[in-house]
């Protein structure tokens, strides 16, 4: 049996990987870290905080990691969730 604080929790998670997956990718593809910032912006506007944590994670990820261990910690969220991009 789970709580739905627990099924709330987990949703709040995974989505929040998705975003952080999402801008790792955008980031592999060369957007800028100001770009990102200001999708921040605009998803605080609308309260998604989801998108905002993941995000932040990785504009924070991305000022200490190589372009190579980016990649590779985008492949791993990738194949961990299942996560597809289109």
């Amino acid at each position: 049996m789970t709580l739905q604080s627990e099924d709330s929790s987990k949703k709040f998670e995974e989505e929040k990987m998705l975003y952080f997956y999402l801008s790792l990718v955008d980031l592999l593809y060369g957007v800028d870290i100001k770009q990102l910032e200001e999708d921040i912006y605009i998803y605080e506007q609308i309260e998604s905080y989801e998108a905002c944590a993941g995000i932040k994670e990785a504009i924070e990820m991305a000022k200490h990691k190589t372009f190579k261990e980016i990649k590779i910690i985008a492949l791993e969220i990738k194949e961990k969730y299942q996560f597809e991009v289109v």
